[in-house]
C-alpha cells in the first residue's frame, strides 16, 4: 500500500512539473509528419471509414500525448512511404522492422514490439517443417517486407514469390499455388482469424527473422528521434504500451528486454521519498523499535520453513555439495526427476551418478567453478530408471558461512534432448531420401540414423503390399534368423502390427501373452525386448519399422517406441518417394532400352528436316552415328529407293509434315547405308505436335523386311518341299515293302544254292545292290522329314572309307586317309551318317573341278567346359576333312549351313544344311574354317560311344534254325508272305495277321489256348487300321510278358529311334535280310529265356533259404 501511494505521489508531481514546463512560453511546435503502408493489419490499416486504425496508430497517439507535438498520418504503399522519408517529405515511417541493412539508412526508434517472420503451411502437410525444407518450395511472401530480402539472402533456392498482401498470398496457399507462405506471424494470425483458416493453416518450426518492430527516422535527426525514444520509454516503465499490446495481441507478444526509469524520474521519486521519509520517519522508528524482537523471533522461526518450502515447490533439483564432493543437500524434487529417495544420495559422491562418458565435462565444470566461481554443465545423470540428461548451474558458495559448499541448480531436459534428436534424425532421414542414389543406400541410412538413438543390431523393414497381401522384407539385418521370403501376410508380430495399424512394445512377459492369446504366432528365433511401428502414408498401413533384442541387457522403453513411432511417418515418406523415384528412373531406362533395343530403326527431325535423334537400329540401318547425323538434312542420313524401279523417294518427309499421313506407297522401300549395303524396309512416319497442334518434327520409322522377304521364299521352298517331302516319304515307305520281298526272297534263294556257286555270288551281289537300295530310301526319308537317327554303335574307320570311297568314284581328286587304328567307336545312325560323309567329301569335290586332294582325319579328343565348343563335357571322336579348294569367302561362311543358301547356279542349298541338322540330332557339333583360294576345312564332333563296334559291312553268318511260335502284323501281303518264310525257314512256327485288331483277338486266343507266342513283329502304322503304336498298349494290358518288335519302313518316326520308351521289345527295318530277323528273334527270345532261367535260379534260392 505504501508503495503504491509512493508511485501515484510521483505521477502526480511529475505530471505537475511537466505540465507547468509546458506551459511556460513554449512555442509552438510542427506537427510530426508520418507515413505507413495499410497492408499490414492489425498494426495498420483503413477502417470502414477510410481512416488510419490499428496497433501503431493508437502508439502514436500516445506519443502524440507525451511529446505534446500533433502527429499527420498518411497512408501509403510501402515503397513511396520509403522514398517519402528519405526525400524528407515525411519526418518518420511508422511499421519497420529493423534489420542491419536498413540500419545503414535509417534511425530507429525503441521496439514497441517484437516481430517474427514465421512459415504457413497447409494443416495437413507434413513435407515442410522448417526453414531447411524451403528449398526448391514455392513460398509466398508480403511484397517489400523485410523478410523478402531475408529470403533471398539466406535461402536463394527458394521459389519465391511476392504478392501485396500477406492475405493474398495465404489465398494463394489455399488453391495450392504455393507450398508456404512466409509473413509476420502478427499479419498472419489475424487473416486466419478474419478467414476462419484456422484449421486450414499452421505455423512450422522456428521464425525465419525476429526484428525489433520500431519507428525510423532520417540518418542524423537526433532531433526528433531522442524525444520519441524517451516518451516510448517512460510509456513502456509505466505499463502503457505493454497493456496496448495485451489488449491488440493478448499476453504472448512480448519485449525481450527492459527499460530504465529516467533521471528526471529518479530525482522527481527520490525527492518524494526524502519528503514522505522525513513525514514518516518517526512512526517507523517506533514501530520498528516495538516489533524489532518479535519480527527477528518470527524470521527466525520461519526462516527455515521458508527456505525448504522454496526448494519444495521447485521444478529443478538442488544440490548443496562439499568441498570433498559429497552431497549435503538435495531438495524433494529429486524424487520426481532421478526417482531416488533424499536419504538415498546424502553422502554419496556426486562423481558416482555422472555417466562415463560425461567425466570430462564433470571435471572442466569443477575447474571453472575453482577460477570463477561459476560453471554450467549439461551431462547424463543415473536415475532409478537408467540415465536422464541434466542441465545444470554451479556456484560456488564454500566460502559462505550459512551454505559451505556448490550449490547446483540442475534442469531435467531428457525429453527436450529426446526430442531434438528424433527432430534430427527424422531430417537426417529426409537428408538421406534426398541423396541416396537407391533403395537399399536409404535402408541403411535409416538404420543408422535409429543406430544413433537405440541400440539397433536387430532391425528389417517390411513393407506391405495391400493387393496381394503379402509382406516382403527388403531390409533385414538380424544375428539369428535369415531374411524371409515374401509371405502372405500372416499372424506373425510384424503382420500383427501392419494389420493393427498400432505400434507394439513387447517384452518376454508380453511376448509370451501374445502368442498365448492367439493373438499372434511365434515365428523365428525368440527375442527379449521386441518392437515395432507401423510405417503409414497418407493414413494407410505400407509396411513396419522393426527392432528387437536378444540381450537381456539390452531392452526398450515406451519413450523408446515414442521416438520410433514418431520417425516412422518421416521413414514411410523416404521410402514412398524413393520408391516413387526408382520407379520413375527404371520406366525412363526401361523407355531408354526400348528405344535403344528396338528391331525398328527410328529417326526423328526437326520441321526443317534436319535429324535430331537416331536410334542403334537407325544407326545400323544408316551406317551413321547419331551425333555424326544430328543436324543434317534428313535426305543425306536417309537415302531411300523404289524397290521395283530403283527410283529415288526424296519427297514423302514433306509429305508427312504437310499432311501428317505416311506416304502412299504401294511398293516396299530400299534403304541404301553410307557404306553402300542396301536392305528391304516399310517406312512410318508420324509429326511431332505441341500442345498448341503446331509442328514440331516428325518421327519416321524403318521396319528391316529383308528377313521378312527372305523368310517368305524360304517358306514358299519349305512348302514346294513339304509336298515333294510328302512325296518322297510315301515312295520310300512303299519301296521299302517292295525290298522287303525283294531282300527277303534273296536271301531264302542263298540257303537254297551252295555258297561257292556262282548263283550264290550272284545272289550276294542282287542283294548288296537291294541294300543301297535301302541306304537311298533312308537318305530320301531323310531329306522328306528329318528323320532322327536309329542309332547303333559302329567304327568310324570303316564307315568314313566306305563313304567317302563311293563319293570319289569317277573324280579326278585323290583321297588321304589318317585314321588311328585305336579310334573310339561312335553311336550313329549308319545311314545318316554315311550321307553326312558323303554331302561333305562331295562339297569338296566340287570346289576342286580340276582336282585336287581331300585328307579324312580322325583323333579321339575329351572336352572339358572351358573348350568353347557348344558340347557337353566328355570324350568325342573328332573328323576332319580338308580340301584343297577354292575356299569359301568369309562373307559366306555364317550362311553355308542356311537352308536354300547355295553359291552354285544349279543347287538347291540343302546337303550342307541336311549335314548340319543330321549332327545336331547326333547331339555333335560341326564347325567350318576357310580361306579363299587355299581350301576347306571342317570339323565334326561325335559323341563317342562305350560299346563294341557293328561292322558297317555285316558278314553273312550261317543261320541256325531256332522254335518258337511269331506273330506278323502286316497290312502289306508281300511283307506278310516274305516275312513268313522267312521264319518258317528258320525254323519257328507262324501266324500272320493284317491289322492289330486281328493280332490283338490272336493273341488272346493263344494266351486263352495255353500256347502263348513268343515274340510278335508288328508294323508300325496301318492305313485305315490299328497299328502297332495303339496295339502294343492293349498287348501289354493284356500280357505283360509279351515281347513286341516294332517294324517299319519309315525310319524318321520318333518310336523307331526310342522304341523301349514306347513298350517295344526290339526294332527291325524294313526291309530286312533272314539275317537280320534270325539276329533280333534272338536278341528277343534268348534274353527272354535268360530272364526266366535267372528268376527260376532265384526262386529256388528262395525255397532252399526258406
Amino acid at each position: 500500500m505504501a508503495h503504491t501511494l509512493r508511485v501515484c505521489l510521483l505521477l502526480e508531481l511529475a505530471g505537475l512539473v511537466l505540465a507547468a514546463a509546458t506551459q511556460v512560453g513554449a512555442p509552438a511546435r510542427p506537427s510530426i509528419r508520418v507515413v505507413g503502408d495499410a497492408a499490414y493489419p492489425p498494426n495498420l490499416y483503413l477502417n470502414s471509414e477510410g481512416r488510419p486504425a490499428g496497433f501503431d496508430v493508437e502508439v502514436l497517439r500516445l506519443l502524440e500525448q507525451r511529446t505534446g507535438r500533433s502527429i499527420a498520418i498518411q497512408l501509403m504503399p510501402w515503397t513511396q512511404a520509403m522514398t517519402r522519408l528519405r526525400s524528407g517529405q515525411a519526418d518518420a515511417l511508422m511499421g519497420i522492422n529493423r534489420t542491419p541493412e536498413r540500419e545503414q539508412e535509417f534511425d530507429f526508434s525503441l521496439p514497441v514490439l517484437e516481430n517474427q517472420a514465421v512459415i504457413f503451411v497447409p494443416y495437413q502437410s507434413f513435407v515442410i517443417r522448417s526453414a531447411d525444407d524451403l528449398r526448391s518450395r514455392r513460398v509466398g511472401a508480403q511484397r517489400d517486407a523485410a523478410v523478402v530480402a531475408h529470403i533471398r539472402k539466406q535461402h536463394p533456392e527458394v521459389l519465391l514469390r511476392e504478392f501485396e498482401t500477406a492475405e493474398a498470398a495465404l489465398e494463394a496457399l489455399r488453391r495450392g499455388e504455393l507450398d508456404a507462405v512466409v509473413c509476420h506471424r502478427i499479419t498472419g494470425d489475424f487473416v486466419l482469424d478474419k478467414r476462419n483458416w484456422r484449421d486450414v493453416f499452421k505455423v512450422v518450426g522456428t521464425p525465419l527473422l525476429e526484428a525489433p518492430y520500431c519507428l525510423a527516422v532520417r540518418k542524423g535527426d537526433t532531433a526528433l528521434l531522442q524525444p520519441i525514444n524517451a516518451a516510448l520509454h517512460d510509456l513502456e516503465a509505466e505499463g502503457r504500451l505493454k497493456a496496448l499490446r495485451d489488449e491488440w495481441f493478448g499476453r504472448d507478444y512480448f519485449l525481450d528486454f527492459e527499460f530504465e526509469r529516467s533521471s528526471s524520474f529518479r530525482l522527481l521519486h527520490t525527492l518524494l521519498l526524502g519528503f514522505l521519509g522525513v513525514a514518516v520517519l518517526a512512526v517507523l522508528v517506533i514501530v520498528f523499535l516495538r516489533h524489532r524482537m518479535a519480527r527477528a523471533r518470527r524470521r527466525a522461526e520461519s526462516a527455515d520453513q521458508y527456505f525448504q518450502t522454496l526448494i519444495a515447490g521447485s521444478t529443478d533439483m538442488i544440490l548443496v555439495v562439499g568441498p570433498d564432493r559429497l552431497i549435503r543437500h538435495v531438495s524433494p524434487s529429486v524424487k520426481r526427476i532421478l526417482g531416488f529417495e533424499t536419504d538415498e544420495l546424502l553422502g554419496r559422491s556426486s562423481h558416482e551418478f555422472i555417466h562415463p562418458d560425461d567425466n570430462h565435462r564433470y571435471e572442466e565444470a569443477m575447474a571453472d567453478l575453482r577460477r570463477i566461481g561459476m560453471a554450467a554443465i549439461e551431462a547424463r545423470f543415473q536415475s532409478r530408471s537408467g540415465w536422464r540428461t541434466l542441465d545444470a548451474i554451479a556456484r560456488d558458495l564454500t566460502e559462505d558461512p550459512l551454505v559451505s559448499g556448490i550449490v547446483i541448480n540442475a534442469r531435467d531436459i531428457t525429453d527436450k534432448r529426446r526430442r531434438e534428436r528424433v527432430q534430427q534424425a527424422t531430417y537426417a532421414i529426409s537428408e538421406a531420401a534426398n541423396s541416396a542414389q537407391s533403395l537399399d543406400a536409404l535402408y541403411a541410412a535409416i538404420h543408422a540414423v535409429v543406430s544413433e538413438l537405440m541400440p539397433a543390431d536387430n532391425i528389417f523393414i517390411a513393407l506391405y503390399d495391400a493387393r496381394r497381401q503379402t509382406v516382403s522384407y527388403p531390409y533385414w539385418i538380424d544375428a539369428n534368423d535369415p531374411v524371409p521370403d515374401p509371405e502372405p501376410l500372416g499372424k506373425g508380430l510384424t503382420s500383427y502390427v501392419i494389420r493393427t495399424g498400432t505400434p507394439l512394445l513387447a517384452d518376454e512377459q508380453t511376448l509370451n501373452s501374445l502368442f498365448g492369446s492367439g493373438e499372434a504366432e511365434k515365428l523365428g528365433s525368440p527375442a527379449c525386448c521386441w518392437m515395432g511401428t507401423p510405417l503409414r502414408i497418407a493414413q494407410q498401413v505400407v509396411g513396419a519399422l522393426v527392432i528387437q533384442s536378444y540381450t537381456p541387457g539390452v531392452q526398450y522403453d515406451g519413450d523408446d517406441l515414442e521416438m520410433l513411432t514418431f520417425m516412422s511417418g518421416q521413414v514411410a515418406m523416404a521410402i514412398q518417394r524413393k520408391r516413387v523415384e526408382q520407379t520413375l528412373a527404371d520406366e525412363r531406362e526401361f523407355l531408354s532400352v526400348i528405344l535403344r533395343s528396338v528391331g525398328e530403326g527410328v529417326v526423328a527431325a526437326d520441321p526443317d528436316g534436319h535429324v535430331t535423334l537416331m536410334n542403334l537400329a537407325a544407326e545400323r540401318f544408316t551406317g551413321w552415328t547419331s551425333a555424326e547425323a544430328a543436324g543434317r538434312p534428313l535426305g543425306e542420313v536417309v537415302v531411300t529407293r523404289r524397290e521395283r524401279d530403283r527410283a529415288p523417294v526424296a519427297d514423302w518427309p514433306a509429305r508427312i509434315l504437310a499432311s501428317g499421313r505416311r506416304p502412299d506407297a504401294t511398293d516396299q522401300l530400299l534403304l541404301l547405308d553410307r557404306n553402300g549395303g542396301e536392305r528391304i524396309v516399310s517406312v512410318s512416319g508420324a509429326p511431332m505436335r505441341d500442345p498448341a497442334n503446331r509442328v514440331m518434327g516428325f518421327l519416321l520409322v524403318f521396319r528391316d523386311v529383308t528377313e521378312k522377304r527372305r523368310a517368305e521364299d524360304n517358306l514358299a521352298n519349305a512348302l514346294r518341299l513339304e509336298s515333294l517331302g510328302l512325296m518322297a516319304g510315301g515312295i520310300a515307305h512303299d519301296f521299302n515293302n517292295i525290298l522287303t520281298g525283294v531282300i527277303g526272297h534273296i536271301s531264302l534263294t542263298k540257303m537254297a544254292v551252295p555258297p561257292q556257286s556262282e548263283a550264290h555270288q550272284l545272289l550276294l551281289e542282287a542283294e548288296k545292290a537291294s541294300l543301297r537300295a535301302r541306304e537311298l530310301t533312308s537318305q530320301l526319308l531323310t531329306f522328306a522329314r528329318g528323320g532322327l537317327p536309329v542309332k547303333e554303335t559302329a567304327a568310324l574307320g570303316e564307315l568314313l572309307r566306305d563313304s567317302a570311297g563311293f563319293a570319289l568314284r569317277g573324280s579326278a581328286v585323290r583321297c588321304e586317309f589318317r585314321l588311328p587304328p585305336e579310334l573310339w567307336p561312335v553311336e550313329v545312325d549308319i545311314s545318316q551318317m554315311n550321307q553326312v560323309i558323303h554331302n561333305l567329301v562331295l562339297n569338296a569335290i566340287q570346289a576342286m573341278p580340276n582336282g585336287g586332294w581331300i585328307a579324312i582325319a580322325g583323333e579321339n579328343v575329351e572336352l572339358t567346359d572351358t573348350d568353347g565348343l557348344p558340347l557337353r563335357p566328355g570324350r568325342y571322336v573328332k573328323i576332319t576333312i580338308e580340301d584343297s579348294g577354292l575356299g569359301i569367302p568369309e562373307s559366306h561362311l555364317s550362311r553355308i549351313f542356311d537352308p536354300y543358301f547355295s553359291t552354285k547356279s544349279t543347287g538347291r542349298g540343302l546337303g550342307l544344311p541336311t549335314t548340319y541338322s543330321i549332327i545336331k540330332r547326333h547331339e555333335g557339333h560341326i564347325a567350318v574354317a576357310s580361306t579363299v583360294g587355299q581350301g576347306t576345312v571342317f570339323h565334326v564332333y561325335l559323341p563317342a560311344g562305350s560299346q563294341p563296334p557293328v561292322s558297317a559291312r555285316p558278314a553273312a553268318q550261317p543261320v541256325k534254325p531256332s522254335t518258337g511260335r511269331i506273330l506278323v502284323m502286316d497290312d502289306e501281303d508281300v511283307v506278310r508272305n516274305t516275312a513268313q518264310k522267312m521264319l518258317l525257314r528258320l525254323g519257328y512256327d507262324v501266324a500272320c495277321a493284317r491289322d492289330g485288331a486281328e493280332a490283338l483277338e490272336m493273341y488272346r486266343q493263344s494266351v486263352k489256348a495255353g500256347r502263348a507266342f513268343d515274340a510278335v513283329i508288328m508294323d508300325l502304322t496301318v492305313p485305315g487300321g490299328m497299328g502297332g503304336r495303339e496295339a502294343v498298349r492293349s498287348l501289354a494290358a493284356m500280357d505283360p510278358k509279351s515281347r513286341v518288335i516294332v517294324s517299319s519302313g519309315y525310319s524318321n518316326d520318333p518310336i523307331m529311334s526310342d522304341y523301349r520308351k514306347f513298350g517295344f521289345a526290339d526294332v527291325i527295318m524294313k526291309p530286312y535280310r533272314l539275317e537280320d530277323l534270325a539276329k533280333v528273334l534272338g536278341r528277343v527270345i534268348g534274353a527272354a529265356e535268360k530272364n526266366k532261367e535267372t528268376g527260376d535260379r532265384r526262386s529256388g534260392d528262395r525255397k532252399w533259404g526258406g
